[in-house]
């Protein structure tokens, strides 16, 4: 997780790809705004094959999100190689 600036707000994460892992996501992101007092959360999301689908839906109903976005690839790579 970032800021708008591109400083981490917290470490990197793995969660998995089932209900279990969507409910740790959504903690996450909850306690991170009330620790970071953040307004609005934009969760960025690289569709690559049909993994993302299922926590796209899922983050769609959630509270702790105000924006949903598709992400580049391209534009993730680089970000990869950047830091």
């Amino acid at each position: 997780m970032i800021n708008f600036r591109g400083i981490d707000l917290i470490s990197a994460f793995k969660i998995n790809n089932t209900i279990d892992g969507i409910k740790m996501l959504e903690e996450k992101i909850r306690d991170a705004k009330e620790e970071k007092r953040l307004n609005k959360v934009i969760l960025g999301m690289e569709p690559s094959g049909h993994y993302w689908k299922p926590l796209s839906l899922k983050m769609k109903e959630s509270k702790e999100v105000d924006y949903l976005v598709r992400v580049n690839t391209h534009h993730v790579k680089r970000v990869k190689n950047y830091r």
